[in-house]
């Protein structure tokens, strides 16, 4: 090993990724999420199902039949119309940048008191915290951007609000208790009244809205607890979608919600619901199932999971005068209580660009700064939906007393 330790880092960082870097002296990273809803949507996808390429994503989507089928009398005249059914929708990319940087000082040694070997491992443990911050940072970050406040003037609109830089669209954007599912200025975090969602209006297509249902279960008692039990039942039946009967292959397989986001309130409220109910214990336990916790709760085999975004996200009319706010403030009369987001991750997507996922570029000496260097992630990416109508919101119908 030769040259200065600035240099010979620099080359290292250009030539190796963290792979190989895991040692046993690894520290506790208390940067990461408790939870991930990326993780939770994408389970189970290939790569190519979330890779595309182009200048824009780019879908199509068929919302209703143009009915050609009728009934005749043997020598009716016959007539026909040439309509083009579906509609297409473009999403602009989202650009984000991430980066690590390094100086002298943070190798920490002098070339010419140390061995080679000590430099390696040196070097190795230095670049394994830098792609260590690097990866935690750009993973909570998007897991953030995922449970954002929507903001049409980002994420919606053409040109983005004073030429700010573009804004992923949020869960939220798509999935929310709000007529049609527009949101409206009062909760949009620009203060703009959402009209269109990736450029559909779904008060002209009524599919292109999700899925609503309330629940008036309050967890104080068994009985009242349980009411929840009939909103997730008919969110499901309104959620499930079968194939053709004949010729299946010129429609999409069976489908049905993949998970069951919720807070950490509404993970509480429905085991407490479960436990009130005659279902406590059930096949938990390893020898005789006394167990009062549950493995992962569930519902007709669909993981109910905590988030910890949604604990804080202001993405409700619960404040004062229907003012957004947080799922449990009870300060405005617009049902405080957990919300239970039902997703169908084959048709709400995280998207990254074929050509620019996580590029690193090549490392950089700042002009000012001869003792630092910079190397760069590149990333486009957004987030996009294919049926608003297989994603689904449970929500309460009037302020909701917690189990405590």
């Amino acid at each position: 090993m030769s040259g200065q330790p600035l240099d010979e880092f620099t080359t290292l960082m250009q030539s190796q990724g963290p792979a190989w870097m895991r040692g046993p002296g690894n520290m506790v990273n208390e940067g990461v999420l408790r939870n991930y809803t990326w993780a939770r949507i994408q389970s189970g996808k290939s790569m190519l199902e979330t890779v595309q390429g182009g200048d824009e994503i780019q879908d199509r989507i068929y919302f209703d039949v143009n009915s050609t089928f009728d009934r005749y009398n043997p020598n009716d005249r016959l007539s026909y119309d040439q309509a083009q059914p579906g509609v297409n929708w473009t999403v602009p990319w989202a650009f984000a940048y991430a980066y690590m940087s390094w100086t002298k000082q943070d190798l920490g040694l002098n070339k010419g008191v140390h061995s080679a070997n000590y430099r390696a491992h040196k070097y190795k443990s230095v670049m394994y915290q830098k792609h260590q911050e690097l990866w935690t940072d750009v993973c909570n970050s998007i897991d953030a951007e995922m449970w954002a406040v929507p903001n049409t003037g980002l994420m919606e609109a053409t040109s983005t609000t004073g030429g700010a830089a573009r804004a992923p669209y949020s869960i939220p954007a798509f999935v929310n208790e709000n007529t049609s599912g527009l949101i409206p200025a009062n909760i949009d975090a620009g203060g703009t009244l959402w009209t269109t969602v990736q450029g559909i209006n779904p008060s002209t297509q009524a599919k292109w809205a999700p899925q609503q249902e309330t629940y008036d279960a309050d967890f104080d008692a068994a009985d009242t607890a349980a009411k929840i039990f009939t909103a997730f039942t008919k969110m499901w039946f309104s959620l499930h979608f079968d194939q053709l009967p004949k010729k299946p292959e010129y429609s999409d397989k069976t489908t049905s919600p993949h998970v069951i986001l919720t807070s950490l309130t509404g993970i509480g409220n429905y085991e407490y619901a479960l436990q009130t109910n005659q279902d406590t214990f059930r096949g938990v336990g390893k020898q005789s199932g006394q167990d009062p916790a549950y493995d992962k709760p569930t519902f007709r085999n669909i993981p109910v999971d905590y988030i910890q975004a949604l604990d804080t996200l202001a993405a409700y009319p619960t404040g004062s005068g229907a003012a957004a706010s947080t799922e449990l403030d009870e300060t405005g009369t617009n049902n405080a209580g957990p919300r239970y987001y039902f997703i169908n991750g084959e048709y709400l997507k995280f998207v990254v660009h074929s050509e620019n996922y996580a590029v690193m570029t090549p490392v950089i000496t700042p002009s000012d700064q001869p003792f630092s260097r910079v190397q760069v992630m590149d990333l486009w990416n957004n987030m996009i939906c294919r049926s608003r109508q297989r994603q689904g919101i449970v929500y309460p119908g009037a302020d909701t007393i917690n189990a405590a």
